[in-house]
């Protein structure tokens, strides 16, 4: 047995946390989906494809919050949804290592977090469409280490 988790909660780790799985990892999924639908532009893909799924819904939403998000500030909407996958990204990897010693989680967590960094870096040289943004970058990494810190302990 490792830590103080039942041998079956090592096995299946989501298991021993469904609440911190809820909370940490489909809670802020949710939220970064949300705010694109809602106050990013209508022409970003992860839009135009919910607007495949259930057209109204998403147009509704945009239509509905543009007054929100007319006095919220641009950079709060533009990087909202960033911080949130990226938290839950943290979080579902911290979740799945519960548990575990550092020694063993870390370089997960780690490659991770690379991971996650990678696709605005990528932006950056070019090779991942989109705009290089540094407030988007840290936001990234904040999200990140915050979700896999919160959700881990």
């Amino acid at each position: 047995m490792r830590g103080d988790l039942p041998q079956s909660s090592i096995r299946r780790p989501l298991a021993a946390a469904p609440g911190r799985a809820l909370v940490h990892v489909v809670l802020p999924l949710a939220i970064g989906t949300l705010a694109y639908a809602a106050w990013r532009s209508t022409d970003v893909r992860i839009v135009t494809w919910m607007a495949r799924i259930a057209p109204r819904g998403v147009h509704a939403l945009h239509d509905g919050l543009a007054l929100s998000a007319s006095r919220a500030p641009a950079t709060l909407l533009g990087s909202l949804p960033d911080a949130a996958w990226a938290w839950a990204f943290g979080a579902a990897l911290s979740l799945v290592w519960l548990g575990r010693p550092w020694r063993e989680k870390a370089p997960w967590l780690g490659a991770g977090a690379l991971l996650a960094l990678c696709a605005e870096i990528g932006q950056a040289i070019g090779v991942v469409p989109g705009t290089f943004d540094a407030v988007d970058l840290a936001a990234i990494a904040l999200g990140f280490a915050s979700g896999a810190l919160l959700a881990g302990r």
